[in-house]
């Protein structure tokens, strides 16, 4: 047997025996089934291994510091962390990474887990999410094209890949729901009941960011202006600086910036003092976001091209 053969061996058996629901293979599938698929060398190349539960520990399948690409597969998402027990600087993913150099996270992995998509279901047309709770919609108008349904808020739906997609939408009898153009239920927003089949009428086609379950006592067409505000949102401090090392200017964000004014793209690094927070590469936190829990003296390091935008999130449990 030769070298490569053996270590491959290995790791198929570690996996195996060591971590329940973990299930390693050799084999380089064109998409995972389930779960979250690995590889130790980019373009899917090299040894690979299937988990499809949480793995707080890499090491313990001889996989940490080794992932160089990697699968998710269809509707799941996975937080993949540097450190241990999800600690350290992570990045949520979805569909393929064919090379986690562009994220700076090329064999760098010690941890990852699925994020919980519960409430949400998704098909290819209006038959595979018949009869599901809550919204449902699609991205062609008149009910056609791709469909998906929630029954829960969604402050965000960038994170299902759905977001400036919706063209119609259908409300369970009884229920009412407020869909909006930008994320945390900002911007413009309308109250939708029964069924909407052409949002181009209502100015929203191809527009939608956020959506949530309202009270049967909103109007129709009420917005912030009429006395309705969001939630609070997560709140926290962060410091950018445009040198490395928190040196330089700096300017303190203590909420959500959609933009960064004459500091965009200017940090090169991040002194956490309150709170995890997302940094992104595009106004709006468009583009490519990472999420970091402490400082960073280097943003080079996230593989981001720039910062334009930044957030406070929930704080992990």
């Amino acid at each position: 047997m030769t070298h490569t053969s053996r270590r491959m061996h290995v790791i198929a058996l570690m996996a195996a025996l060591l971590v329940p629901g973990a299930r390693a293979s050799m084999a380089q599938p064109r998409d995972a089934d389930s779960g979250i698929t690995v590889y130790d060398d980019v373009n899917f190349g090299g040894a690979a291994a299937t988990f499809r539960s949480d793995i707080p520990d890499l090491r313990n399948v001889r996989m940490n510091d080794r992932i160089s690409s990697l699968r998710v597969a269809p509707g799941d998402r996975w937080e993949v962390c540097e450190d241990t027990f999800y600690h350290g600087r992570c990045i949520i993913v979805s569909g393929s990474e064919i090379d986690l150099r562009a994220s700076g996270l090329n064999d760098a992995i010690t941890s990852l887990r699925r994020v919980e998509t519960r409430g949400y279901s998704r098909g290819r047309d209006d038959r595979e999410v018949r009869g599901a709770a809550g919204l449902r919609a699609w991205d062609d108008v008149n009910f056609g094209g791709e469909a998906a349904a929630f029954s829960g808020d969604v402050a965000d739906l960038r994170e299902f890949r759905f977001n400036d997609r919706i063209s119609s939408l259908q409300v369970p009898p009884g229920e009412s729901w407020e869909v909006c153009e930008d994320t945390y239920f900002a911007g413009r927003c309308i109250i939708v009941s029964g069924s909407e089949p052409d949002l181009r009428r209502r100015g929203l086609n191809d527009a939608i960011t956020s959506i949530r379950r309202v009270s049967d006592g909103r109007r129709d067409g009420d917005d912030r202006r009429d006395g309705f505000f969001p939630p609070p949102q997560p709140r926290g401090e962060i410091v950018l600086f445009d040198r490395t090392g928190y040196r330089g200017a700096a300017q303190r964000v203590r909420d959500a910036a959609a933009g960064l004014g004459q500091f965009s793209n200017q940090a090169q690094s991040a002194q956490i003092l309150d709170g995890d927070w997302e940094l992104c590469e595009e106004p709006r936190w468009g583009g490519r976001c990472v999420r970091i829990s402490s400082s960073v003296p280097d943003l080079q390091r996230l593989g981001l091209r720039g910062v334009a935008s930044v957030r406070p999130l929930e704080r992990r449990r």
